[in-house]
């Protein structure tokens, strides 16, 4: 069987992902965000971004973020494929083209 994918930012990403159909929807779901710049809504799939990045940098210096972690939850979000290390590489070129 084989996927439909589309690249983000040098990325494959797999276009049946919750992650994907999240970004190109205009009704998905907002949280509302303060940081030091200022405050805005993002949306909520880019905070799962920003928290499943941050989770994978933890996983691959061996430490475990929490005790139902699992590395397959995040690659099944966001449509990834590859070691934890690819995958955490993945996420923060996401993360990159998203936020920089």
């Amino acid at each position: 069987m084989s996927t439909i994918k589309t690249t983000i930012n040098g990325v494959s990403v797999e276009k049946s992902s919750k992650f994907y159909q999240d970004i190109i929807s205009d009704d998905s779901k907002t949280i509302h965000i303060a940081s030091s710049q200022g405050s805005r809504d993002v949306k909520l799939c880019l905070y799962n971004l920003i928290i499943a990045s941050s989770q994978m940098s933890l996983y691959t210096k061996g430490l475990k973020p929490h005790r139902h972690f699992k590395v397959s939850d995040i690659k099944a979000y966001f449509g990834l494929k590859g070691s934890s290390a690819k995958v955490n590489e993945d996420l923060q070129s996401l993360k990159e083209y998203f936020f920089v």
